[in-house]
């Protein structure tokens, strides 16, 4: 069975599955300039084809996949609340063949990310039909998490939407933070918790590179 990434992208996803011992045996993505970026990053290319094209080819029987792992960042900009959020409306828009394609491919499990925005309340009715609408196959779609990056010892807020999907098995368990806003830390922790670090900063991160670099 093989793990498979969808909208790769230049391989920020990848790279961060690496470094947790999970390898993408296939990527896909539209855009030629992201698979010259992720080859680079990554050191192998993804298949330059559009996603829609890849559902044709599963359900017409042309492309036969065992998958373990699916992993997903469809186009976030229908529902970026910096964008006109046409969501469906918008062209650019690949959510439903996500989940198409998960339903034909039928992966053990899948992980669905996003901007702020797509879980908002206007469309939640549409995540709930798309993603949620993924139980009639069988999986287990009660599994969503809001995560910041600056949390985890990223020197940026960045905040996204998961939906993690399964057909066996429990429930995953979503990484607890490890760094938070310094002022909550003025406060003594409970005897028996760990004390989370400060929120690291630009500096911190930078601090040892030299002006050449």
């Amino acid at each position: 069975m093989i793990n498979l990434e969808l909208f790769s992208c230049a391989g920020g996803m990848a790279l961060g599955f690496r470094r947790a011992g999970i390898e993408f045996d296939i990527a896909v993505d539209f855009a030629v300039d992201h698979c010259d970026s992720y080859e680079h990053n990554l050191g192998h290319r993804p298949i330059s084809m559009d996603v829609r094209d890849m559902l044709r080819l599963v359900r017409a029987g042309h492309m036969r996949l065992e998958v373990d792992l699916l992993v997903a960042d469809p186009p976030c900009t229908p529902y970026s609340r910096a964008g006109k959020r046409l969501g469906p409306a918008d062209e650019r828009d690949m959510l439903e063949t996500t989940c198409d394609l998960i339903a034909a491919l039928r992966p053990r499990r899948y992980l669905i990310g996003n901007v702020p925005g797509l879980d908002d309340s206007q469309h939640l009715p549409l995540v709930r039909r798309l993603i949620g609408g993924l139980s009639r196959f069988g999986y287990c779609t009660a599994d969503f998490a809001r995560l910041d990056a600056a949390g985890y010892g990223v020197p940026q807020h960045r905040i996204r939407p998961w939906w993690f999907g399964h057909r066996e098995g429990p429930c995953i368990r979503w990484p607890a933070p490890t760094h938070c806003d310094p002022a909550l830390l003025a406060t003594l922790p409970l005897a028996g918790v760990s004390t989370l670090r400060p929120w690291v900063t630009c500096r911190e991160a930078l601090c040892d590179l030299s002006p050449q670099d």
